[in-house]
């Protein structure tokens, strides 16, 4: 097997994790670093290197964690802004209301 395909597959993960930290907000990044940890996988198994399976699976894992971290963070600030939404409209339905009185 060629030390090319070694190569190419890094540079596929290097810019997934550049992805990653380059829009915060954005999947494309963990998604594309992902799917390179499944390309290792098979490169371990056809290159019969079976510690690149380990890598590939903690470099997996951490893209994973960094997806549900988003999903929680996104939560929060859905929340957050909704509570603040209706703190927002409590204000202003108090206004209006001392005005017209």
């Amino acid at each position: 097997m060629s030390l090319w395909w070694s190569f190419t597959l890094t540079a596929f993960g290097a810019a997934g994790i550049y992805l990653t930290y380059r829009s915060y907000t954005a999947y494309l990044g963990p998604v594309i670093g992902i799917s390179i940890q499944l390309v290792w996988v098979a490169y371990a198994i056809a290159s019969e290197q079976w510690w690149f399976i380990v890598s590939a699976l903690l470099y997996g894992g951490s893209h994973l964690y960094g997806i549900r971290k988003r999903q929680r963070e996104r939560e929060e600030v859905a929340l957050s802004a909704a509570v603040s939404d209706g703190l927002e409209a409590r204000r202003f339905m108090k206004r209006a209301a001392s005005v017209h009185s």
